[in-house]
């Protein structure tokens, strides 16, 4: 097939070529493979101009259809709106990262959609084909590969997923996003399920078999075929006897078998979740670039742990440009991590050092839990350097899955106790995506064998820099509407819910700040519990803890045993427990303890009780609590509170 001529230029410009030292000058060594493959995705993105345009979708055929319209250099965002909660939160995440200067909800076309999210693999295929300037009868993966070899373009990895998987969603959007080799394959489910060696090894087989097959050259690192992302919702971890468990990120990539598996080939890492999250992971990965880091150094100031130094790294990252906040010792303890995380943090990047397993993690001094991850305004890349935190990736009750809920679309930790040699010291790890390399390279020691550390998303993420937005070119999808169309006779009509909906997933954060504000200051305000769970969040993200329990007190009973929403109210409640805190936000917090932390939480509201009421009537308290529950474990957990000095009570 001969590529069409605007296909062929495009390809072409992605392989620019080495330039030709003088004569007298000794030609530089090539870059190492991990730095060649960043680079190699950095030309890919480098070289399609951004609409400044977010699109909005509700079903598979609009978000293929979206993704179809991209082309090799001109390139927009897509997310779906599910109706979810979550699905909008994550919108509003992404939106506040990206600042597109629109936003739209856009249906393809025609009949109405089928239910379910479901596709055909030859309408993933066609989407992906067409992404890279395909016409629509010509657009099958075969097609597109023989385009690329006529075009010079050597793809950087393969992608792999499954029609039936939910996450496949990410798998057809990096596979266009980056020009991906798409590899289909059933594997076993759930993430926090341990897989077999031979069911890893099948896996692995799979993706050798597809790099043969594809005719590009695969077999070492610094080739063509050099990334593996694993858009599947298959288990994070690999047995391995006695008892440990090894990452399967690490074990994908690798020549041999079983836990033996040894040269490693690609990098590897895995995008899981629905439909909508697993988009929002793809779009952050291809679209944004970290405007901000933030650190958190919880180790000794001792060898060997000064080797992580935040602060050594934090320098780093700000002389390259990024707002920097680094917290490290002597004031890094549990206390100044719960005090700082009352705060959202506004970082894309996030390097934090701490000890413990994957349901606490311990400082200098103190511990906290996975309720204290801290609220995030825009999406990040979170480094946790800390044994056991991606054991159980899929449960919000340990510390990968809150990071994750949190919005972190790129994560990287351990399945299991790697040693803390396993880990890139912090600072080494900043200066290598500062170089550039991709971060499914930058997290791993070259040469290391098989072990634990995992990550869990895009490896073919880099920090890079913004590329440049396209403002004049028309976003090639007819028919698209503005998100914000019905904003003003929403706001004009009293239906609150439906502008507060609104303004959330344009990332207008501040203006559904003062909306909330002005809504809660009006005793007879028109605000129902949909409304009310709906200004919980912009509060919080705009330092107004004052007026977050009094919206999260508005809302019904179902939105306040939500464990997200339960997180924002203890994470924006701790600053208000100091002096006299106000009896009803005492009360509130009574009501909802967390099921994951009962004593923690008993033992921070004992300190507030304690302040307003005396130490006589915190003690009460706690008894009643105790006595109120049949739950074997709370009840220790708050009995524990109750055995302990009262000037022990608070974070």
């Amino acid at each position: 097939m001969n590529p069409a001529p605007a296909l062929l230029s495009a390809l072409l410009a992605l392989q620019p070529p080495a330039p030709t030292p003088p004569a007298a000058t000794p030609s530089a060594p090539p870059p190492p493979p991990a730095l060649r493959l960043g680079l190699r995705s950095l030309a890919v993105q480098g070289a399609a101009r951004v609409l400044p345009t977010l699109v909005i979708v509700r079903d598979r055929e609009s978000y293929l259809a979206a993704i179809s319209g991209w082309k090799p250099d001109l390139r927009y965002p897509v997310l779906i709106d599910d109706g979810t909660p979550e699905s909008r939160e994550l919108i509003g995440l992404f939106s506040r990262g990206f600042q597109p200067a629109r936003t739209v909800r856009w249906a393809r076309p025609g009949p109405p959609p089928a239910q379910g999210w479901k596709p055909d693999r030859a309408e993933v295929e066609a989407a992906v084909a067409m992404s890279w300037g395909l016409p629509a009868d010509q657009a099958t993966c075969a097609a597109l590969h023989a385009a690329w070899k006529s075009g010079g373009y050597e793809p950087p990895g393969l992608v792999l997923l499954h029609e039936s998987d939910p996450a496949w969603t990410a798998g057809a959007a990096l596979a266009a996003g980056r020009g991906q080799v798409l590899v289909f394959i059933q594997a076993a489910q759930g993430v926090d399920r341990v897989i077999s060696q031979p069911e890893a090894d099948q896996i692995a087989r799979a993706c050798e078999d597809a790099a043969e097959a594809s005719g590009w050259s695969w077999r070492t690192l610094g080739d063509a075929l050099d990334a593996i992302t694993l858009c599947l919702n298959t288990p994070n971890r690999l047995d391995k006897p006695k008892g440990e468990f090894l990452a399967m990120t690490d074990r994908t990539g690798r020549l041999g078998e079983g836990a033996a598996a040894g040269p490693r080939w690609a990098y590897s890492g895995q995008v899981f979740g629905g439909p909508s999250r697993a988009a929002y992971v793809a779009m952050c990965s291809l679209f944004l670039h970290p405007r901000g880091a933030w650190l958190f150094d919880g180790y000794p100031t001792t060898s060997p742990w000064d080797q992580f130094d935040a602060t050594k790294a934090g320098e780093l990252l700000t002389r390259a440009g990024l707002a920097t906040e680094v917290i490290d010792a002597p004031r890094a303890g549990a206390r100044d991590w719960r005090l700082r995380a009352a705060r959202p943090v506004d970082a894309g990047l996030i390097l934090v050092n701490t000890k413990g397993n994957d349901d606490f993690f311990d400082l200098e001094p103190g511990q906290c839990k996975p309720g204290d991850v801290p609220l995030l305004s825009t999406p990040a890349f979170a480094n946790i350097v800390h044994s056991w935190s991606a054991s159980n990736a899929g449960n919000r009750d340990r510390l990968a899955g809150r990071w994750l809920e949190r919005g972190a679309f790129c994560y990287a930790g351990s399945v299991h106790e790697p040693y803390l040699q396993a880990f890139i010291p912090t600072p080494v790890l900043a200066g290598r995506l500062l170089g550039g390399g991709a971060v499914g390279a930058c997290i791993r020691s070259d040469d290391a064998p098989l072990w634990k550390i995992t990550l869990l998303g895009d490896p073919l993420f880099t920090l890079g820099r913004p590329v440049a937005r396209d403002t004049t070119t028309p976003l090639p999808l007819p028919d698209a509407v503005d998100a914000d169309a019905g904003l003003r006779e929403a706001l004009t009509r009293s239906r609150f819910e439906e502008g507060l909906t609104t303004l959330l997933i344009c990332g207008r954060d501040a203006d559904a700040a003062r909306l909330a504000e002005a809504l809660l200051s009006q005793a007879d305000a028109p605000i129902d519990a949909a409304t009310a769970r709906l200004c919980v969040l912009p509060l919080a993200r705009a330092g107004r803890n004052d007026l977050v329990w009094r919206a999260y007190a508005r809302c019904d009973r179902d939105s306040q045993r939500d464990p997200a929403l339960r997180d924002v109210l203890w994470l924006t409640s701790l600053p208000l427990l100091e002096g006299s805190p106000d009896s009803a936000l005492l009360d509130l917090l009574r009501s909802n303890l967390r099921h994951d932390m009962p004593g923690r939480d008993a033992r921070t509201l004992a300190a507030g009780w304690r302040n307003r009421h005396g130490v006589g009537e915190a003690l009460t308290m706690l008894e009643a609590l105790r006595d109120e529950t049949q739950n074997g474990e709370y009840r220790r957990q708050i009995q524990d509170v109750l055995g302990s000095p009262p000037d022990s009570w608070g974070p």
